[in-house]
């Protein structure tokens, strides 16, 4: 089980050992620019765990959007440790991919309409800087995918969920998302679970993956091993 502090580190152990023993990992020295819109660290910080390869691979993303200067920029890293007690580190943190709002330019077949109208483009080109990006969510399923909540103001209710390659600089998917009262993204795979009928499939938006759906036998929400941009991502309000 992992414990994790956005602000400060990530307790990790066998919580069904008799006398279990943990590892603690201080999360990476960063730059912190002071971000006055919020103190909750799950609007610019996010942590994922996988232990598929036979050791636990961490990451960690911090992501700076400040309200006046003209740009967000996002930054991970990663580490590993055995998976196992006694626990050790395998790795310091090594810097994985460093993404700033200029780099990033839309994918094949991505339709960006409502998200960057021509008030946020520069010289007929979308320019991400213009956005205000929150609550980051790395990819539990991908290794370079990380998806972002994207406003054109900070107080707007109307947002879209985005989905991003850190490595190829590409934006991968929209998804529009109406803002709650409290307001934050996780996965779920609860829709690979459901039988949903054609009829039920035709309700817009009920069982969308991020990005552009497609519809296959089986309803909303199937995709082969090419539609890698769309993952199991369901924005949820709670």
């Amino acid at each position: 089980m992992a414990f994790v502090d956005l602000f400060k580190g990530i307790l990790i152990g066998d919580v069904l050992e008799g006398s279990p023993q943990f590892l603690y990992i201080p999360l990476p020295a960063t730059t912190e620019i002071s971000q006055p819109w919020t103190n909750y660290p799950l609007y610019t910080r996010d942590v994922s765990i996988d232990m598929s390869s036979g050791h636990i691979r961490i990451k960690f993303i911090e992501l700076v959007c400040p309200l006046h200067l003209p740009a967000w920029a996002a930054t991970t890293w990663s580490t590993t440790t055995t998976a196992t007690s006694p626990w050790l580190r395998l790795e310091e943190w090594d810097t994985h991919t460093i993404l700033e709002a200029r780099q990033l330019s839309v994918g094949d077949g991505v339709n960006t309409a409502g998200l960057l109208p021509e008030a946020l483009q520069s010289e007929g080109k979308p320019d991400f800087g213009l956005l205000f990006i929150n609550l980051p969510m790395l990819s539990l399923h991908e290794d370079n995918i990380v998806c972002f909540l994207a406003k054109q103001h900070y107080l707007n209710k109307q947002a879209w969920v985005i989905a991003v390659d850190t490595v190829t600089k590409k934006l991968l998917g929209v998804h529009p998302f109406q803002m709650g009262r409290f307001t934050t993204l996780f996965y779920s795979t609860i829709s690979s679970h459901l039988n949903i009928s054609a009829a039920a499939s035709g309700a817009k938006g009920d069982l969308e993956w991020l990005g552009t759906h497609r519809e296959q036998q089986g309803g909303v929400g199937a995709y082969d091993a090419d539609d890698k941009e769309l993952e199991h991502v369901k924005p949820c309000l709670i």
